[in-house]
């Protein structure tokens, strides 16, 4: 290994005196090597190469003729890092050749910028680049060249935007940015990037749980700035400044530009003669702007090379709300190479045309907005294989099973009816769904075989999923409805999972353990609605749940083996009137809440010495809320038929759940 470390990819093994010859990081390794060979043991090794880190740093200097003594330093502590490495008796303890390789290659960039003029030596001067942006530059460098291309895209952001980790997610696969091998999934390898980003803090946390987001440091930002050059653009037409007009210049070879307000005059005279754009944001749209459909017809005419087309982008401002009806003009059809395109809308509705789906073969998302009114007029779905995301609210949309490529649906919602095109076997192909996934009008399924359909087994990806049954006055016997169950079986990485109006009396062998496959981690359930009396059923199957929550169901016990689930954390009770006496529940118990159960059972809970106090007093969060009356209508219960009854969005009642705080409260936002 020794040898290996002073030969480094082909590279001869280099004294001090030869470095004359090649002067490189290689040459300073060899030179450190042989300085750690003179170390005597007794001294520690930070003594040796630290402490006379300057005589190298000023030979080095010389040999280099240059004077960028940040850049030698950094390069001597590497260096010297290593060669302490290569002295380590313990042979497994040494780096290999490869590592070596990786370290000297990665500390060798600033100097090869600084060659090639890339970046000059006065821009790296401390002068310009502070000891801070030095080292955040240095950093930067060490990412490897894709992510560093995906990060230096959000400089077109303006300065503390709240970026979102799907939104960057999206948009560096729409650039091309995201390259995988066969085995590899591009949501995942762009999320692992953005998770490298957050770990050494480019990307800084905020915002509350239902709600993240990220921000880049303006340190950070201002370096993204520099290093982006003409590629990235944004034009900061601020209100007071549009009133005289935007006057700076736009650099006319920009890749990515984003507009902070939209201006028909502006893009018609800045923007649409730049050939080479390939992103264009226009992040706000203020109130009492309208959004012209010739300028957008205008855009699609002159900038062919677009890849990402969005409008009113920002979620922190409104989308659009004039016109209130948008025709997508026919030209769009001239964007070949679009990818991603977004017209985020408030009750406007966004009428599609029919070239969309015979031209535009690489679209991958279509975003209307969570409150986007989507009219489809001669269009349908069906050649879009590459679309992997649809956000609208109200999209209509039969025979989606033909998107094979979709990584969440709508809403993340499916709605099973009596109708062609809307059959539980759309599902069947969809097993690139992520995230969370919800499907209703299970009472329209009519036998096992149909449920099985739904190969939700395969959909390996999900992490969320909500099961619900109906009551429109269709449903089977409980007898079928179980089969239906049975054949619903979710994948074996599912972490959350909902079961809502379910009335058979028999519960499917994957819950009960029964069976092969199934959630076997999964760490929340909740069980909601379920009419057939008797006991809670068993949950054998999930033996590393954290979260159970039960709300208006029949049950007169919960599940007997309560007390075998050790990882359980929290258990709810809301509004299951039948209830009186809790089992022996595990010590790992640590939040207990009962609301709007029966009077007697909620204050046998409270009752020292009561047996349900006894099983409850090792747990140390204890909440308790009115008990169930004739006048007294949950929340939940409320909320749930706002939902179904109105199509309410669940953003429109977030304030909501955030002031009530309950669980039931919040399904609809956590799916």
């Amino acid at each position: 290994m020794h040898d290996a470390a002073v030969a480094v990819s082909g590279r001869p093994a280099l004294t001090p005196e030869h470095a004359v010859e090649l002067p490189n990081a290689y040459n300073l390794f060899n030179i450190m090597r042989k300085r750690g060979e003179g170390r005597r043991k007794s001294q520690p090794a930070h003594m040796t190469f630290f402490a006379k880190s300057d005589p190298v740093v000023q030979s080095w200097s010389a040999i280099m003729e240059k004077l960028e003594r940040d850049v030698q330093l950094e390069q001597v502590r590497v260096c010297a890092e290593i060669a302490m490495k290569c002295r380590e008796s313990n042979p497994a303890r040494r780096p290999d050749s490869q590592h070596i390789i990786s370290a000297l290659d990665g500390r060798e960039t600033i100097d090869g910028y600084i060659e090639s003029s890339v970046i000059t030596s006065q821009q790296f001067n401390p002068e310009i680049f502070n000891a801070t942006m030095g080292a955040l530059w240095l950093r930067y460098q060490q990412l490897n060249p894709d992510l560093q291309r995906s990060f230096k895209y959000c400089s077109i952001f303006p300065k503390r935007s709240k970026l979102r980790r799907d939104v960057l997610v999206r948009l560096w696969i729409a650039q091309g940015f995201i390259k995988t091998s066969a085995t590899e999934d591009m949501e995942d390898v762009a999320e692992s990037y953005f998770q490298e980003l957050v770990s050494c803090s480019f990307l800084q946390q905020g915002g509350e749980w239902y709600d993240t987001w990220f921000t880049i440091p303006d340190l950070l930002h201002n370096l993204l700035d520099k290093m982006s050059g003409t590629d990235c653009f944004r034009i900061e037409n601020a209100r007071s400044q549009r009133g005289e007009g935007w006057k700076g210049d736009v650099p006319q070879d920009v890749c990515h530009l984003l507009v902070e307000n939209y201006d028909g005059a502006l893009i018609t005279e800045k923007i649409l003669g730049l050939k080479n754009l390939q992103t264009l944001i226009i992040y706000v749209v203020e109130r009492g702007t309208t959004v012209e459909e010739k300028v957008i017809d205008s855009i699609c005419k002159r900038l062919h090379k677009l890849r990402v087309l969005a409008v009113a982008f920002s979620r922190e401002h409104l989308p659009i709300i004039q016109p209130n009806k948008f025709l997508v003009p026919e030209s769009i059809s001239h964007l070949k190479d679009l990818c991603h395109l977004a017209f985020r809308t408030f009750e406007c509705t966004v009428i599609l045309p029919s070239t969309l789906t015979n031209t535009l073969h690489h679209i991958q998302l279509l975003d209307f907005g969570n409150h986007g009114h989507c009219e489809i007029w001669e269009f349908t779905l069906d050649n879009l294989i590459n679309l992997r995301y649809i956000i609208c609210e109200n999209l209509e949309c039969p025979n989606i099973g033909r998107l094979i490529s979709l990584q969440t649906l709508p809403s993340s919602r499916f709605t099973i009816r009596n109708e062609k095109g809307y059959e539980i076997k759309q599902l069947r192909d969809l097993n690139k769904l992520r995230s969370s996934l919800e499907i209703y009008g299970l009472e329209n399924v009519k036998s096992k075989e149909e449920a099985v359909e739904a190969n939700l087994a395969a959909k390996d990806r999900l992490k969320q999923l909500k099961l619900e049954w109906g009551d429109d006055g269709t449903r089977c016997s409980s007898e079928v409805e179980a089969e239906v169950h049975e054949g619903l079986c979710p994948p074996v990485g599912l972490e959350e999972l909902i079961i809502s109006g379910y009335q058979s009396s028999r519960n499917p062998d994957w819950m009960v353990g029964k069976q092969k496959g199934g959630p076997k981690n999964l760490q929340k359930l909740v069980l909601f609605g379920w009419s057939q009396p008797g006991s809670c059923p068993e949950l054998e199957a999930f033996v590393h749940l954290r979260v159970l929550w039960l709300g208006h169901c029949r049950w007169d016990t919960l599940p007997g083996n309560i007390e075998h689930l050790t990882s359980l954390k929290e258990l709810e009770i809301e509004g299951c009137l039948n209830i009186r006496s809790l089992p022996t529940l595990p010590r790992s118990l640590e939040k207990f809440c009962v609301a709007y159960c029966s009077g007697e059972f909620t204050k046998s809970c409270q009752t020292v010495r009561h047996p349900n106090w006894q099983k409850i007093k090792h747990t140390p969060d204890q909440r308790f809320e009115d008990p169930a009356c004739k006048s007294a209508i949950p929340f939940s219960a409320f909320f749930f038929f706002c939902i179904r009854k109105n199509g309410l969005s669940h953003e429109d009642l977030l304030l909501t759940f955030v002031m009530f705080r309950h669980p039931f409260a919040i399904l609809r936002r956590k799916f």
